[in-house]
């Protein structure tokens, strides 16, 4: 299977595929409560959190995953100093998996962050979410501390550029 991995914004997906992926994987998999997610996915709030970096499904074009690179001028951002950005929301749909395709979002999401002159990248991935946690290592994050917020565990990572 080919996938076509780029800085789209989503701009060719419709709203509806947009919220569909992140509430399957989001949802669907136990990490934000329904309630929550009908604002936190609403597709116009997604899209104005930053640049969305997508891979797509080169045979039918379908959305198959995304990353969103969250700039410090951006509304979403929470950590992120003024050289820094943040990753938000990486999903892959379960039927994409085992492609690599959350590396290579994310290391796209790495490249274009150093060619936009940042310094740092920060993150936060909820405890029970292990494969990410692996993925971000892998790719050179360090777990530098944990938070709660909303009764969740999550651990904070960086990775300088």
């Amino acid at each position: 299977m080919d996938f076509k991995i780029e800085a789209t914004n989503c701009l060719g997906f419709p709203d509806s595929e947009l919220s569909e992926l992140l509430n399957d994987v989001y949802v669907g998999e136990g990490y934000t409560e329904a309630e929550l997610a009908e604002s936190l996915f609403d597709a116009a709030a997604i899209r104005s959190r930053g640049r969305i970096i997508t891979a797509s499904n080169t045979e039918n074009q379908r959305l198959a995953g995304l990353v969103i690179m969250v700039p410090p001028t951006s509304n979403a951002r929470k950590l992120a100093k003024e050289d820094e950005v943040e990753v938000h929301l990486l999903a892959v749909k379960k039927e994409f998996r085992n492609n690599n395709l959350g590396s290579k979002l994310v290391s796209k999401l790495i490249l274009q962050a150093q060619d936009e002159g940042y310094k740092r990248i920060i993150l936060w991935t909820q405890d029970s979410m292990k494969a990410a946690q692996n993925l971000y290592e892998k790719l050179g994050f360090i777990h530098e501390s944990n938070f709660i917020a909303n009764g969740r565990d999550f651990y904070l990572y960086h990775r300088t550029l």
